[in-house]
């Protein structure tokens, strides 16, 4: 994980990082947190149960890369 991770550009990680299992992301949470620069950027009430967040911008371009993001994020924590 950490030789993936010192291989990989910080906001564009490469598929070697983007493809471990749930179960490595679980274990290495704190490391990526780390060295993704990922913190607590909001409260629990921002969210609430629903647990949503809503990503917006106006690039065309940078929808298709978001787009991506979401779907890897989303299949790394096994759930919408």
């Amino acid at each position: 994980v950490v030789s993936a991770i010192k291989q990989t550009p910080d906001l564009n990680p490469t598929a070697k990082v983007r493809h471990f299992s749930q179960a490595t992301y679980a274990k290495y949470g704190a490391l990526f947190d780390k060295n993704y620069n990922v913190e607590k950027m909001s409260p629990y009430s921002v969210f609430g149960d629903a647990q949503e967040a809503y990503v917006y911008t106006s690039s065309p371009i940078l929808k298709r890369y978001m787009y991506a993001a979401m779907q890897n994020w989303n299949k790394a924590l096994g759930t919408k």
